[in-house]
């Protein structure tokens, strides 16, 4: 079987318009008042008023909703019968039951109706389609379930079981016959007894589906993708300075003498910590042109909460508390300024709070390395 979109459904275009046509006819019919000229009568109809017309149209309306509700409940669990076969096969079945249909139920009840007269009245609706598609559903769709009872292996198509009975005795005789006629002429064709059996409807008129096989591929990583690992700074961005320890110790040192002057701005050599390394240069892209970019003053960030116990909460979880610099600076500047010049995070966060602006933060860096060589 061939993987295209047409014969592979995904949507199943056919039996969502067996689901819709038949609830919309029997409302259309209902609302209108259509309901009479649907049924045959064969002496009333045919041999009084010659209303042959009412031979190519019995099959569109079911006059109840509960007719209605069986036929859609068996339709609906038959949809894997168009996964199966394909939308075009499946649509060129279900013409071809519908123009036998049309026929056979009549030719076959009208010589009864001279012998008996319960058999002079053809009940309207696709019985005969039904139960064509429900012998193909029994046929090609294996079972999944399989319960055994007092030596009874029961499958889960028994759930089809009451539908099928409810639609064929709905209206007896007449709905009877057409479902053991549509049943057999559905076996008839599945086993190649009937003649033009491998027609097929053009494809030009069968819905193709507008959307393919839904099959997710991550595209390979790049720069400017975020790492496949956990990145902390993207859960919290303050949670990711909390695994730089050096920080904390420059900053305690600093507190504690009092003293404002910037720190040797020598490039730190030793190694990162994993988490520094995935934390703070995963979403920085490389080869940045900061340069370029007018110079602009930026305020302090406003606090997340207002002042009171949120907001005390708040500086104790993130650890601002403990590094009252952050309120005014930024985490993306901070780890642009690191990515730049290659510096520690006290570096980056002592000038950017002299700053407050990337630029003017690197060029002060630049000075400085200046100064000291």
């Amino acid at each position: 079987m061939s993987s295209s979109s047409n014969n592979v459904p995904a949507n199943m275009e056919i039996t969502k318009f067996l689901l819709i046509g038949i609830s919309t006819a029997a409302v259309v019919a209902g609302v209108f008042g259509l309901k009479p000229y649907f049924h045959i009568n064969y002496t009333l109809h045919l041999t009084s008023h010659y209303q042959y017309w009412r031979l190519l149209i019995w099959q569109l309306v079911y006059w109840n909703s509960t007719e209605v509700l069986q036929a859609l409940f068996i339709l609906y669990q038959a949809r894997d019968v168009e996964r199966l076969l394909g939308s075009n096969k499946y649509a060129s079945f279900c013409i071809y039951m519908f123009a036998m249909g049309t026929f056979i139920t009549p030719l076959f009840c009208f010589p009864l109706a001279y012998l008996f007269h319960n058999f002079g009245y053809i009940h309207p609706g696709p019985t005969f389609v039904v139960f064509a598609i429900l012998y193909q559903y029994f046929y090609v769709v294996p079972s999944t379930v399989y319960v055994r009872f007092y030596k009874i292996f029961i499958t889960d198509k028994v759930q089809m079981l009451f539908p099928l009975l409810g639609l064929a005795l709905s209206n007896p005789p007449s709905s009877f016959f057409n479902a053991v006629l549509g049943w057999t002429v559905g076996m008839f064709y599945c086993h190649g007894f009937l003649p033009y059996t491998s027609w097929r409807l053009p494809a030009r008129f069968v819905p193709a589906v507008s959307s393919s096989r839904h099959i997710y591929i991550r595209p390979p990583h790049t720069d400017s993708q975020a790492p496949l690992d956990f990145d902390p700074s993207s859960l919290f961005p303050a949670f990711a300075a909390n695994f730089n320890t050096n920080l904390r110790a420059d900053i305690n040192a600093t507190n504690d003498t009092g003293s404002t002057n910037v720190p040797d701005l020598q490039r730190d050599t030793t190694p990162h910590s994993d988490a520094e390394a995935s934390g703070f240069t995963s979403s920085i892209p490389r080869n940045p042109s900061f340069r370029s970019r007018p110079s602009v003053t930026r305020q302090p960030s406003a606090p997340v909460l207002p002042a009171g116990p949120a907001s005390q909460l708040y500086d104790m979880i993130s650890g601002r508390s403990e590094r009252p610099e952050l309120a005014g600076v930024r985490e993306e500047d901070v780890e642009t300024v690191q990515t730049i010049m290659q510096t520690t995070r006290a570096q980056a966060v002592q000038a950017l709070s002299q700053t407050n602006d990337v630029q003017q933060a690197v060029e002060l860096l630049l000075e400085q390395q200046s100064y000291e060589s």
